[in-house]
């Protein structure tokens, strides 16, 4: 008995050198596909800065989650981020507020449909509590051999590990 394999098809809608695919896949499947086509899953900085900037890649988002480089959050709450992407405690204006959910599992970004409501009035949720077996609706990415122009200034390759001040305070108050 011969077994073969047979290749499926993904297509990807490219806006402003984010490639997004409108197949459902779970986190393995989603940076198989994204290798098998020379890209690579955004950084949550990288996410949030450019889904702000273009407003027709923030569009074609909406309302959908998806699967980013990383894994693990402890924050939790409510974080505004900066040009670079960079979060900071407390709520800003409702498009550039993000609401954390903690947990062990990959990182994952959801571009709400609506900003009012649920835990609380703000653009994006950023967690770690979404499934790996969980299929996201769509497949974000982008080349994988360089940044995107509008970020070589400002994001790193790897996400930072966000600090939780309060956290830090505990160790260092123990430490004494």
């Amino acid at each position: 008995m011969i077994v073969t394999k047979q290749k499926t098809t993904v297509l990807f809608n490219e806006i402003n050198e984010v490639f997004i695919s409108n197949t459902k896949a779970n986190q393995t499947g989603s940076l198989t596909i994204l290798r098998n086509n020379g890209l690579r899953p955004l950084s949550y900085q990288e996410a949030l800065v450019l889904i702000d900037k273009y407003q027709p890649l923030k569009e074609e988002l909406r309302g959908k989650w998806f699967f980013l480089n990383g894994k693990g959050l402890s924050e939790i709450g409510c974080y505004t981020f900066d040009s670079k992407g960079e979060l900071k405690e407390g709520k800003g204006d409702i498009e550039k507020t993000v609401h954390m959910h903690p947990g062990e599992n990959p990182l994952s970004l959801d571009v709400r449909l609506c900003v009012k409501g649920f835990n609380s009035a703000c653009r994006f949720d950023l967690g770690a509590d979404d499934l790996p077996e969980d299929a996201a609706p769509v497949i974000v990415g982008i080349k994988a051999n360089r940044l995107p122009s509008t970020l070589k200034t400002g994001v790193s390759e790897e996400p930072k590990k966000l600090l939780n001040v309060r956290n830090l305070w505990t160790f260092l108050l123990r430490k004494r």
